[in-house]
């Protein structure tokens, strides 16, 4: 999906690669090198300011988890509703169409309240302590998927 790159990569691409959406040729990440157990994506928020459509952003969402679980088969994805709630019904429908499809590691996370305006620093993003509310509610979320206690920040 689009997220403002100059070359119209998105992250739905450039999750694979070594650089940034700004290196178009970038190599590929090799997935071999390291493999995380969670994944947390929270995709959407650019894409309404470029208008992507609902359907487009949906199935590159499906077809972006389809990806990732091809290169990581045991990870286990975190999907997040946007902190503003921006695409947050094609993302539940892409969650749960990888559902549908037998992807039993795949959870969306409803966000909703997670953070308020005042915790925005510059148009939809967290500010320092907008982090820290975020970490604070996904800390607990996270911790016992990775066999771990939660203390709060």
């Amino acid at each position: 999906v689009q997220c403002g790159s100059p070359n119209a990569i998105g992250m739905s691409r450039a999750y694979f690669q070594l650089h940034t959406v700004y290196v178009p040729n970038s190599p590929a990440w090799d997935f071999l090198r390291y493999r995380p157990r969670i994944i947390v994506i929270n995709l959407g928020t650019n894409d309404a300011g470029y208008h992507v459509s609902d359907a487009t952003f949906e199935s590159t969402y499906i077809t972006f988890l389809q990806n990732v679980h091809a290169k990581l088969p045991h990870a286990h994805i975190i999907v997040l509703r946007t902190f503003r709630g921006t695409k947050a019904a094609p993302t539940l429908a892409a969650v749960n169409a990888a559902k549908a499809a037998g992807d039993n590691n795949v959870t969306y996370i409803d966000t909703t309240g997670w953070i308020t305006s005042a915790d925005l620093n510059s148009g939809p993003h967290p500010s320092d302590a907008g982090h820290v509310k975020i970490a604070n509610r996904l800390g607990p979320i996270l911790a016992p998927i990775m066999g771990l206690t939660w203390k709060p920040l």
